[in-house]
């Protein structure tokens, strides 16, 4: 902070941060947002706040709460994991998704109960569609996938839960 020095400015009656070639205007009023274009030369911006808060909210929908989690069993007829398989929340104010990025698999929900739900019959509909493809009719990432999914998932026809 010792390349800065503040100074007041007589005409906005507002505290200027200075760095060389760099002006950092403190906020006059909650009205206006001085900008500082030169130590002689300044511009009063008025504030929408109506824009700050959609600013604000944008900003909180493209910076998600991220949480790792596990998934420790499918629940679905038949189908059981034989390992907990490692996934990904991300939270955003208004959805949630539940992420397995190693087969690039995605559930959304309202909650994360909804999100894991959905991600798991994704799961479950990934096993079903690969399980009896040929790997040599599969491209380079089903085959990787099919790898994955049928080290981590079983299928029993005869179980019901």
């Amino acid at each position: 902070m010792k390349d800065y020095y503040g100074y007041k400015d007589s005409a906005s009656k507002s505290t200027i941060l200075h760095r060389p070639n760099i002006y950092f205007p403190v906020p006059a009023t909650q009205d206006a947002f001085i900008i500082s274009v030169s130590k002689s030369s300044h511009v009063a911006i008025p504030l929408d706040h109506s824009l700050i808060d959609d600013w604000s909210n944008a900003v909180f929908q493209k910076s998600p709460q991220i949480k790792d989690i596990i998934i420790r069993d499918i629940l679905f007829d038949g189908y059981t994991l034989v390992e907990p398989i490692k996934a990904f929340l991300e939270i955003y104010q208004d959805e949630v998704l539940a992420v397995i990025p190693e087969l690039e698999l995605v559930g959304d929900g309202s909650n994360m109960f909804e999100a894991v739900n959905e991600l798991k019959l994704e799961l479950v509909d990934l096993f079903t569609d690969l399980k009896d493809i040929p790997e040599e009719n599969l491209g380079k990432k089903p085959r990787s996938w099919k790898k994955i999914i049928c080290s981590l998932v079983n299928h029993d026809e005869n179980t019901t839960i």
